[in-house]
Protein backbone atom coordinates (compact mmCIF):
# COMPACT_ATOMS: atom_id res chain seq x y z
CA UNK A 1 0.00 0.00 0.00
CA UNK A 2 2.93 2.38 0.55
CA UNK A 3 3.37 2.90 -3.20
CA UNK A 4 -0.33 3.64 -3.65
CA UNK A 5 -0.27 6.10 -0.75
CA UNK A 6 2.80 7.79 -2.21
CA UNK A 7 1.08 8.26 -5.57
CA UNK A 8 -2.03 9.56 -3.79
CA UNK A 9 0.08 12.19 -2.04
CA UNK A 10 1.39 13.39 -5.42
CA UNK A 11 -2.10 13.48 -6.92
CA UNK A 12 -3.54 15.28 -3.91
CA UNK A 13 -1.81 18.45 -5.07
CA UNK A 14 -3.13 18.14 -8.62
CA UNK A 15 -6.79 18.92 -7.84
CA UNK A 16 -5.97 22.47 -6.75
CA UNK A 17 -3.40 23.03 -9.49
CA UNK A 18 -5.69 21.91 -12.30
CA UNK A 19 -8.62 24.06 -11.18
CA UNK A 20 -6.65 27.07 -9.98
CA UNK A 21 -3.81 27.25 -12.52
CA UNK A 22 -4.96 25.61 -15.77
CA UNK A 23 -8.52 26.86 -16.28
CA UNK A 24 -7.47 28.88 -19.35
CA UNK A 25 -5.82 25.87 -21.04
CA UNK A 26 -7.70 23.56 -23.41
CA UNK A 27 -8.15 20.38 -21.30
CA UNK A 28 -7.45 18.13 -24.30
CA UNK A 29 -4.22 20.00 -25.01
CA UNK A 30 -3.29 19.81 -21.32
CA UNK A 31 -3.82 16.05 -21.32
CA UNK A 32 -1.72 15.67 -24.45
CA UNK A 33 1.09 17.90 -23.18
CA UNK A 34 1.40 16.26 -19.78
CA UNK A 35 1.37 12.74 -21.24
CA UNK A 36 4.03 13.67 -23.78
CA UNK A 37 6.22 14.80 -20.88
CA UNK A 38 5.40 11.61 -18.97
CA UNK A 39 6.37 9.53 -22.01
CA UNK A 40 9.68 11.38 -22.41
CA UNK A 41 10.35 10.83 -18.70
CA UNK A 42 9.66 7.10 -19.09
CA UNK A 43 12.26 6.63 -21.83
CA UNK A 44 14.89 6.13 -19.13
CA UNK A 45 13.44 2.59 -18.83
CA UNK A 46 13.46 1.93 -22.59
CA UNK A 47 14.85 -1.54 -23.31
CA UNK A 48 12.87 -2.77 -26.35
CA UNK A 49 14.68 -6.08 -26.73
CA UNK A 50 13.68 -7.14 -23.20
CA UNK A 51 9.94 -7.43 -23.91
CA UNK A 52 7.86 -9.35 -26.49
CA UNK A 53 5.57 -7.41 -28.85
CA UNK A 54 2.37 -8.86 -27.35
CA UNK A 55 3.28 -7.52 -23.92
CA UNK A 56 4.20 -4.11 -25.35
CA UNK A 57 0.80 -3.82 -27.04
CA UNK A 58 -1.05 -4.88 -23.90
CA UNK A 59 0.73 -2.27 -21.78
CA UNK A 60 0.08 0.39 -24.43
CA UNK A 61 -3.62 -0.52 -24.29
CA UNK A 62 -3.58 -0.22 -20.49
CA UNK A 63 -1.97 3.22 -20.75
CA UNK A 64 -4.49 4.33 -23.36
CA UNK A 65 -7.45 3.38 -21.15
CA UNK A 66 -6.12 4.25 -17.70
CA UNK A 67 -4.56 7.56 -18.72
CA UNK A 68 -4.97 8.70 -22.33
CA UNK A 69 -8.73 8.37 -22.76
CA UNK A 70 -9.40 8.80 -19.03
CA UNK A 71 -7.83 12.27 -18.84
CA UNK A 72 -10.15 13.75 -21.49
CA UNK A 73 -13.44 13.52 -19.50
CA UNK A 74 -11.60 14.03 -16.19
CA UNK A 75 -9.94 17.32 -17.17
CA UNK A 76 -13.02 18.49 -19.07
CA UNK A 77 -15.12 18.03 -15.92
CA UNK A 78 -13.24 20.95 -14.30
CA UNK A 79 -15.11 23.21 -16.73
CA UNK A 80 -18.34 22.31 -14.92
CA UNK A 81 -17.23 21.53 -11.37
CA UNK A 82 -15.22 23.03 -8.55
CA UNK A 83 -12.04 21.18 -7.58
CA UNK A 84 -13.60 19.68 -4.43
CA UNK A 85 -16.60 18.49 -6.46
CA UNK A 86 -14.32 16.65 -8.88
CA UNK A 87 -12.52 15.11 -5.90
CA UNK A 88 -15.86 14.18 -4.31
CA UNK A 89 -17.14 12.43 -7.42
CA UNK A 90 -13.96 10.37 -7.80
CA UNK A 91 -14.90 8.67 -4.53
CA UNK A 92 -16.93 6.16 -6.57
CA UNK A 93 -13.80 4.71 -8.18
CA UNK A 94 -13.76 1.76 -5.70
CA UNK A 95 -17.21 0.75 -6.99
CA UNK A 96 -15.81 0.36 -10.50
CA UNK A 97 -12.67 -1.42 -9.27
CA UNK A 98 -14.69 -3.94 -7.26
CA UNK A 99 -17.41 -4.25 -9.90
CA UNK A 100 -14.99 -5.05 -12.72
CA UNK A 101 -13.27 -7.64 -10.52
CA UNK A 102 -16.60 -9.31 -9.67
CA UNK A 103 -17.68 -9.44 -13.33
CA UNK A 104 -14.33 -10.82 -14.47
CA UNK A 105 -13.97 -13.42 -11.72
CA UNK A 106 -17.67 -14.10 -11.14
CA UNK A 107 -16.79 -14.05 -7.47
CA UNK A 108 -17.75 -11.91 -4.50
CA UNK A 109 -16.34 -11.67 -1.00
CA UNK A 110 -17.79 -9.96 2.06
CA UNK A 111 -14.46 -8.32 2.94
CA UNK A 112 -14.33 -6.81 -0.56
CA UNK A 113 -17.83 -5.42 -0.05
CA UNK A 114 -17.11 -3.94 3.38
CA UNK A 115 -13.68 -2.57 2.45
CA UNK A 116 -15.12 -0.89 -0.66
CA UNK A 117 -18.06 0.51 1.28
CA UNK A 118 -15.80 1.91 4.00
CA UNK A 119 -13.52 3.47 1.38
CA UNK A 120 -16.47 5.26 -0.24
CA UNK A 121 -17.73 6.50 3.13
CA UNK A 122 -14.24 7.69 4.08
CA UNK A 123 -13.84 9.48 0.76
CA UNK A 124 -17.27 11.07 1.09
CA UNK A 125 -16.48 12.37 4.58
CA UNK A 126 -13.16 13.83 3.41
CA UNK A 127 -14.40 15.65 0.32
CA UNK A 128 -17.97 16.53 1.26
CA UNK A 129 -19.08 20.13 0.97
CA UNK A 130 -22.48 21.51 -0.06
CA UNK A 131 -22.82 21.33 -3.83
CA UNK A 132 -23.56 24.35 -5.99
CA UNK A 133 -27.22 25.21 -6.49
CA UNK A 134 -27.13 24.88 -10.29
CA UNK A 135 -27.58 21.15 -10.85
CA UNK A 136 -27.19 21.26 -14.63
CA UNK A 137 -23.39 21.70 -14.69
CA UNK A 138 -23.04 19.37 -11.69
CA UNK A 139 -24.83 16.54 -13.48
CA UNK A 140 -22.69 17.00 -16.61
CA UNK A 141 -19.52 17.10 -14.51
CA UNK A 142 -20.64 14.08 -12.48
CA UNK A 143 -21.17 12.09 -15.67
CA UNK A 144 -17.76 13.07 -17.03
CA UNK A 145 -16.02 12.05 -13.79
CA UNK A 146 -17.78 8.67 -13.76
CA UNK A 147 -16.63 8.00 -17.34
CA UNK A 148 -13.08 8.77 -16.23
CA UNK A 149 -13.51 6.56 -13.14
CA UNK A 150 -14.63 3.64 -15.32
CA UNK A 151 -11.74 4.04 -17.79
CA UNK A 152 -9.23 4.34 -14.95
CA UNK A 153 -10.57 1.27 -13.15
CA UNK A 154 -10.76 -0.83 -16.31
CA UNK A 155 -7.23 0.05 -17.35
CA UNK A 156 -5.73 -0.79 -14.01
CA UNK A 157 -7.75 -4.02 -13.81
CA UNK A 158 -5.84 -5.21 -16.90
CA UNK A 159 -2.55 -4.39 -15.21
CA UNK A 160 -3.75 -6.02 -11.98
CA UNK A 161 -4.42 -9.25 -13.88
CA UNK A 162 -1.01 -9.15 -15.55
CA UNK A 163 0.79 -8.60 -12.25
CA UNK A 164 3.81 -7.03 -13.92
CA UNK A 165 5.02 -3.91 -15.73
CA UNK A 166 7.92 -5.67 -17.42
CA UNK A 167 9.87 -8.87 -17.19
CA UNK A 168 11.65 -10.67 -14.39
CA UNK A 169 14.95 -9.36 -15.74
CA UNK A 170 13.72 -5.78 -16.25
CA UNK A 171 10.63 -5.15 -14.06
CA UNK A 172 10.02 -1.60 -15.38
CA UNK A 173 10.89 -2.13 -19.03
CA UNK A 174 7.21 -1.86 -20.02
CA UNK A 175 6.77 1.67 -18.65
CA UNK A 176 7.61 3.48 -21.93
CA UNK A 177 5.07 1.38 -23.83
CA UNK A 178 2.44 2.16 -21.19
CA UNK A 179 3.03 5.90 -21.56
CA UNK A 180 3.28 5.69 -25.35
CA UNK A 181 -0.25 4.25 -25.41
CA UNK A 182 -1.42 6.96 -23.01
CA UNK A 183 0.07 9.74 -25.14
CA UNK A 184 -1.31 8.28 -28.39
CA UNK A 185 -4.83 8.13 -26.94
CA UNK A 186 -4.61 11.69 -25.61
CA UNK A 187 -3.37 12.90 -29.00
CA UNK A 188 -6.38 11.27 -30.69
CA UNK A 189 -8.71 13.01 -28.22
CA UNK A 190 -7.02 16.37 -28.82
CA UNK A 191 -7.15 16.08 -32.63
CA UNK A 192 -10.81 15.03 -32.61
CA UNK A 193 -11.75 17.87 -30.23
CA UNK A 194 -9.78 20.35 -32.37
CA UNK A 195 -11.61 19.22 -35.51
CA UNK A 196 -14.98 19.61 -33.81
CA UNK A 197 -14.25 23.01 -32.31
CA UNK A 198 -11.02 24.70 -33.35
CA UNK A 199 -9.48 27.14 -30.94
CA UNK A 200 -6.21 28.11 -29.28
CA UNK A 201 -4.68 25.65 -26.83
CA UNK A 202 -4.09 28.51 -24.45
CA UNK A 203 -3.30 32.16 -24.87
CA UNK A 204 -0.38 34.07 -23.45
CA UNK A 205 1.59 31.20 -21.93
CA UNK A 206 3.53 32.26 -18.87
CA UNK A 207 6.45 30.67 -17.07
CA UNK A 208 3.98 29.60 -14.37
CA UNK A 209 1.87 27.80 -16.98
CA UNK A 210 4.93 25.90 -18.16
CA UNK A 211 5.96 24.99 -14.62
CA UNK A 212 2.47 23.70 -13.79
CA UNK A 213 2.33 21.62 -17.00
CA UNK A 214 5.82 20.27 -16.23
CA UNK A 215 4.72 19.26 -12.73
CA UNK A 216 1.52 17.63 -13.98
CA UNK A 217 3.38 15.82 -16.75
CA UNK A 218 6.62 14.67 -15.17
CA UNK A 219 5.64 14.35 -11.51
CA UNK A 220 1.87 13.82 -11.33
CA UNK A 221 1.52 11.66 -14.46
CA UNK A 222 5.03 10.29 -14.93
CA UNK A 223 6.20 9.58 -11.39
CA UNK A 224 2.68 9.31 -9.95
CA UNK A 225 1.41 6.62 -12.29
CA UNK A 226 4.73 4.81 -12.29
CA UNK A 227 4.64 4.25 -8.54
CA UNK A 228 0.84 3.76 -8.49
CA UNK A 229 1.01 0.97 -11.05
CA UNK A 230 4.00 -0.53 -9.27
CA UNK A 231 1.79 -0.65 -6.19
CA UNK A 232 -1.18 -2.07 -8.14
CA UNK A 233 0.69 -5.28 -8.93
CA UNK A 234 1.66 -5.78 -5.27
CA UNK A 235 -1.75 -5.60 -3.55
CA UNK A 236 -5.05 -7.48 -3.54
CA UNK A 237 -8.22 -6.07 -5.09
CA UNK A 238 -9.63 -4.87 -1.74
CA UNK A 239 -6.48 -2.83 -1.08
CA UNK A 240 -6.64 -1.47 -4.61
CA UNK A 241 -10.25 -0.35 -4.15
CA UNK A 242 -9.51 1.32 -0.82
CA UNK A 243 -6.38 3.04 -2.13
CA UNK A 244 -8.45 4.69 -4.87
CA UNK A 245 -10.01 6.98 -2.24
CA UNK A 246 -6.95 7.64 -0.06
CA UNK A 247 -6.14 10.64 -2.26
CA UNK A 248 -9.22 12.49 -0.95
CA UNK A 249 -8.15 13.23 2.65
CA UNK A 250 -4.61 13.78 1.35
CA UNK A 251 -5.98 16.35 -1.12
CA UNK A 252 -7.78 18.12 1.75
CA UNK A 253 -4.58 18.19 3.83
CA UNK A 254 -2.60 19.61 0.93
CA UNK A 255 -5.26 22.25 0.27
CA UNK A 256 -4.87 23.38 3.89
CA UNK A 257 -1.08 23.57 3.95
CA UNK A 258 -0.28 24.43 0.31
CA UNK A 259 -3.24 26.63 -0.63
CA UNK A 260 -4.26 27.91 2.85
CA UNK A 261 -7.84 26.71 2.35
CA UNK A 262 -10.07 26.18 5.39
CA UNK A 263 -10.93 22.62 6.38
CA UNK A 264 -13.05 20.86 8.97
CA UNK A 265 -10.45 19.00 11.05
CA UNK A 266 -13.10 16.80 12.71
CA UNK A 267 -14.42 15.80 9.30
CA UNK A 268 -10.90 15.08 8.09
CA UNK A 269 -10.05 13.04 11.20
CA UNK A 270 -13.20 10.94 10.81
CA UNK A 271 -12.30 10.29 7.17
CA UNK A 272 -8.81 9.11 8.09
CA UNK A 273 -10.20 6.78 10.76
CA UNK A 274 -12.69 5.22 8.33
CA UNK A 275 -10.14 4.85 5.53
CA UNK A 276 -7.59 3.36 7.92
CA UNK A 277 -10.20 0.82 9.03
CA UNK A 278 -10.91 0.01 5.39
CA UNK A 279 -7.18 -0.44 4.69
CA UNK A 280 -6.78 -2.79 7.66
CA UNK A 281 -9.76 -4.86 6.52
CA UNK A 282 -8.45 -4.92 2.96
CA UNK A 283 -5.01 -6.08 4.02
CA UNK A 284 -6.54 -9.15 5.68
CA UNK A 285 -8.30 -10.09 2.45
CA UNK A 286 -6.83 -12.61 0.06
CA UNK A 287 -7.85 -12.85 -3.58
CA UNK A 288 -6.55 -14.77 -6.54
CA UNK A 289 -5.68 -12.55 -9.48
Amino acid sequence: MKWLIGASAIWGLSFGLIKGKTGHIDPFFLSCARLLLAFLFSLVFYRPSDMPNSKRLRLAAVGALQLGFMYAPYLFSFRYLKAYEVALFTMLTPVFVAGIYVVQKKSWNSSLFFATSLAIVGGLIAAWKPLASDLGPILIGFGLVQISNLLFAFGQSLLFQDGTMGTQKSPLVGVPFYFSGAFAASLICYLVSHLIQAGPAFGGATSQDLLVIAWLGIVSSGVGFLIWNWGVIKVNVSQLAVASDIKLPIAVLISVFAFSEPANLLQLSMSLVVLTSAAVLARKSTFAK
